[in-house]
Order: C-alpha cells, then sequence, then structure tokens
C-alpha cells in the first residue's frame, strides 16, 4: 500500500467520523445533550467550534445515558475507521 493510499485512507476515516458524530447529535437532541453532557464553561483554543458549530460538541458525559451514548458513539467510529482501512 502506497503512501497516497494511507492517505486517502485518514482522510475517508476522519470524514466518516465526523459524519457518525453528526448523525448521533441528530439522534440525540439538544434536550437530551443539555441532561446527559457537561459542557465547559472555560474557553480555550481546544474547545473552539469552528465550522462544526455547537451541534457536534457533546462535552463531558456526566449521567449514565451520556456514557452509553459515548461508549455507542466510539464504537461506531472504530468500526467506521476499521472498514475504511480494510476495504
Amino acid at each position: 500500500m502506497s503512501d497516497t493510499d494511507i492517505a486517502v485512507r485518514i482522510i475517508c476515516s476522519l470524514l466518516s467520523s465526523i459524519f457518525v458524530i453528526n448523525i448521533i447529535a441528530r439522534i440525540v437532541g439538544e434536550d437530551r445533550k443539555k441532561k446527559w453532557f457537561k459542557k465547559r464553561t472555560k474557553f480555550s483554543v481546544f474547545n473552539m467550534r469552528g465550522i462544526l458549530g455547537e451541534r457536534c460538541h457533546f462535552g463531558r458525559p456526566c449521567t449514565l445515558q451520556g456514557l452509553g451514548v459515548t461508549v455507542v458513539m466510539l464504537s461506531c467510529v472504530a468500526l467506521v475507521s476499521y472498514i475504511v482501512f480494510i476495504v
């Protein structure tokens, strides 16, 4: 596998991860995100919203449901990245 193929797969993995996070954010909704996650109040370079906006910003899980959503989201991202690198 060449360097170009690896770079394309990494970019596809990144884009698919953003897509998965966006889908899960739409499914969960803003009301449940406010209940299940705690957002940072102090802003820095590491939590700037940028082009993705507030919709993809979950925060830290503070309930069991938030932890479950986090685990599902991470496993979906891992599965999609695995599929991108295997295929």
